[in-house]
């Protein structure tokens, strides 16, 4: 799909909701700007699988625009608006999304045209603002593009993002398979990090812990089976001696629902923590050049 095809398609998307429709079309002719990249009824995937849409988002930008009808006006809706985005940041990370999203409204239940266009305006000024701030000119690039950016740079950066295991594969070795299911390849290390729950404790993967902490600079690694977790002591002390490293692409929670394995760095083994029962990975590197040696 070409980007003319794309746009014209966005842009007519939610056709049975007119405000919508006018808001949209008229924020994007006058911010004319062809490498803006806009993304309609954007679905959100929320940990309740409640599963609401943005209106419109700019996720070069990190705006949502939401248009609101007269149903937005009760406080119960404007309290679960709120709710709703709230939700959204904080299972948004720093990845292939970003930090966080600022959320902008458009009311338009009043019927005041001139209202709904002045808002429109400041909606304008604001997008144009946001765009003269950044210190590299808007590209859009399709996600096939990105990939090849990636290859002609020669290196992978943390935050690179890719589809799966198996392209970071074929990248980082210079490889063609046509599919890879383990958590690992030579120096590569494909781990589903844990999310903390409401009571703090973490969820599990396969009795697998993975987790960073606060800074993002360290790793710690730990089984769920008391076990197991005797025996990888031994080997964190061996890999540690070894002066091991792992590349790291870690999984993301897209709450947009795309999945995306992220590079997070490369990571030395430094031992044991026995406050936690974790083996410990440090941050070593925050790119890698690209392909690596067999």
């Amino acid at each position: 799909m070409n980007k003319l095809e794309y746009i014209a398609r966005s842009l007519s998307r939610g056709t049975n909701k007119k405000y919508e429709t006018y808001v949209i079309n008229a924020i994007y002719q006058k911010v004319s700007n062809p490498n803006l990249e806009i993304e309609t009824q954007k679905v959100i995937k929320l940990n309740d699988g409640y599963s609401p849409l943005i209106d419109l988002y700019l996720p070069q930008l990190e705006i949502a625009i939401e248009v609101d009808e007269s149903y937005h006006d009760s406080e119960r809706q404007k309290n679960h608006d709120l709710w709703r985005e709230d939700s959204i940041n904080s299972q948004v990370r720093k990845s292939c999304i970003g930090d966080s999203i600022r959320f902008e409204r458009v009311k338009v239940s009043s019927g005041d045209i001139e209202a709904v266009n002045k808002r429109i305006d400041e909606l304008v000024s604001y997008i144009k603002e946001k765009i003269d701030e950044r210190t590299e000119p808007l590209v859009w690039l399709s996600d096939d593009e990105k990939i090849e950016k990636i290859k002609e740079r020669g290196t992978i950066e943390v935050n690179d993002c890719f589809y799966n295991n198996v392209q970071i594969i074929n990248i980082v070795y210079g490889k063609n398979y046509k599919g890879w299911q383990k958590a690992g390849y030579k120096s590569l290390w494909f781990p589903v990090m844990s999310d903390k729950l409401d009571d703090n404790s973490l969820t599990n993967r396969s009795s697998w812990q993975n987790f960073f902490n606060s800074s993002k600079t360290v790793i710690y690694e730990r089984s769920t089976s008391k076990e197991t977790n005797e025996n990888k002591k031994g080997y964190a002390i061996k890999d540690q001696q070894n002066i091991t490293t792992r590349i790291v692409f870690v999984k993301d929670r897209d709450t947009f629902g795309v999945s995306r394995k992220r590079f997070a760095g490369v990571f030395q083994a430094r031992g044991w923590d026995d406050n936690l029962q974790a083996q410990i990975w440090k941050l070593l590197s925050t790119e890698i050049d690209i392909p690596l040696e067999n």
